[in-house]
Parts: C-alpha cells; structure tokens; sequence
C-alpha cells in the first residue's frame, strides 16, 4: 500500500485486508507514493519526519495484532 498515512480510513482498509484474505504472503505498507499524471510525467509525494518518527511503530504494532500468521509484514 502506497501513500499510507496511517489514518484511521486507512488502518480500517489494512485491517479488513489482513483479517479477511485467504492467501497472503507479505504486506509491504510505504508513506511514500507516485502518482501518473500523463504523458510520462509523474508525481512523487515525500512524507514529513513526523511518519518516521511518530506513525511507523504504532501502524507496525497495530497491524501486527491483526496480520495472520505467516504473513510478512513490512512497515517502512
């Protein structure tokens, strides 16, 4: 999941995800994200520090509780 902010929508959508797959390997959440805007331009959208530093652990633990065993979860 691309362009993750760690919103309570957002939380909502991974959790449903994870709680509800049948076959799922690994997750790989990113703040970062890219958009195509159209004739080979894209658009790239950083995430401030406050996602390192205040976010990450929180969304990594809160997902962890609810990721089925087995599946792989990566919080960068």
């Amino acid at each position: 999941m691309n362009g993750f902010d760690g919103n309570w929508f957002e939380m909502e959508l991974i959790t449903h995800t994870l709680k509800s797959a049948t076959s799922l390997d690994q997750v790989v959440i990113s703040p970062l994200a890219s958009f195509y805007l159209g004739g080979g331009e894209w658009s790239h959208i950083t995430p401030d520090e406050s996602w390192h530093e205040s976010r990450r652990d929180v969304v990594r633990k809160s997902l962890q509780e609810n990721a089925p065993a087995g599946v792989h979860l990566v919080v960068l």
